[in-house]
């Protein structure tokens, strides 16, 4: 696989987009700029959303191209399986790293061997509540981020590499951030006066839906009521949402004292355990 070339008459601006809610407003806001947008997704094969996430990037790529705002070129979906990305030993060992004090999901790994094979690959992680917060808060315990500017397509921040640890900078050096201090609803704000908030609701977020529709128990479903999206959620999913949240406290006081029980069970029955006989004649335990 080879690095994506820049184009010599307009700027190619390389974006990681899912068919969430953040990278598809990035999206957007490209679409209000002259450049040519390349879009990537990887393919890791366990998610059962995945579907669900490239009907949402065809439908919104349908739709932008046929906004008469829009003023940029959407080059077709690059899909790419994450096996198909090369190994990098060194990038693998600073995710560990990186990742025995900040709780990162694994796909920063194979995402940071991807971002290095990629020139200057946008990725649209907001500054909100965790999990999104996790990679800032990588990047600062570690280092720092510095702005930049760019007349074409505005601000984006990157790794300020002259103070940051080599661990950071393999792990997340090689992306600009052009949405790292936003948050959702700020998004939905600037979205709603671009009037496009009909494109940022065709957006997709749950890891595990139920009858097509967004399930209201797993952890994107959580974070997107959590953030102030409620309203993207049926009321069927938020009821199983609010039943998650109460059962999840007493579940996790049945688990504790099942374990203490058990523990107790156990010390309990070795000590009693009757004596036999070996074959030498001799009692044992």
């Amino acid at each position: 696989m080879t690095k994506i070339q820049a184009n010599n008459n307009k700027a190619v601006v390389n974006l990681l987009w899912t068919g969430g809610w953040d990278s598809t407003f990035r999206m957007l806001q490209l679409s209000t700029k002259d450049v040519i947008v390349q879009p990537h997704y990887l393919i890791d094969g366990k998610r059962r959303s995945q579907n669900y996430e490239l009907e949402a990037i065809r439908s919104i790529t349908e739709d932008i191209r046929n906004l008469v705002s829009n003023k940029c070129t959407i080059r077709d979906l690059i899909l790419v399986n994450i096996s198909e990305i090369s190994e990098d030993v060194d990038i693998t060992l600073a995710y560990k790293n990186v990742a025995k004090n900040h709780k990162l999901g694994i796909q920063y790994e194979w995402l940071a061997r991807y971002s290095k094979m990629v020139k200057n690959l946008e990725i649209g992680d907001e500054n909100g509540s965790a999990p999104d917060s996790i990679l800032l808060g990588a990047i600062r315990a570690n280092g720092a981020i510095k702005k930049m500017t760019d007349d074409i397509k505005g601000e984006y921040y990157i790794v300020d590499k002259s103070v940051s640890s080599g661990d950071i900078i393999k792990v997340f050096g090689n992306y600009h951030y052009p949405i790292v201090f936003y948050n959702k609803l700020l998004m939905k704000k600037e979205a709603e006066e671009m009037g496009l908030m009909d494109l940022m609701n065709k957006t997709w977020f749950c890891h595990t839906p139920i009858d097509g529709q967004p399930c209201g128990i797993c952890v994107a479903c959580a974070g997107t009521i959590k953030k102030g999206l409620e309203y993207r959620l049926s009321k069927a999913a938020r009821r199983r949402y609010k039943r998650k949240k109460l059962i999840e406290p007493l579940m996790k006081t049945y688990i504790i004292r099942s374990a203490g029980k058990l523990k107790r069970l156990i010390k309990t029955t070795k000590l009693q355990l009757p004596l036999k006989w070996n074959s030498y004649g001799t009692q044992s335990t």
